[in-house]
């Protein structure tokens, strides 16, 4: 009986914890994207003044 119930708790575990690490991984992601969309931006901007 107890071993059900921890079988059971150990797989919602394990799976709560491979969300949070997708979780993870899709916000370092999007962070990326982000630094590298800010960073074309300054460029631009950079290459703007420099044109002036």
């Amino acid at each position: 009986m107890w071993y059900k119930i921890i079988g059971f708790l150990h797989v919602q575990a394990s799976r709560a914890l491979r969300a949070l690490r997708g979780l993870g991984r899709l916000r370092s992601v999007i962070q990326g994207q982000s630094v590298k969309r800010q960073t074309t931006s300054a460029l631009k901007c950079m290459q703007t003044l420099d044109y002036l």
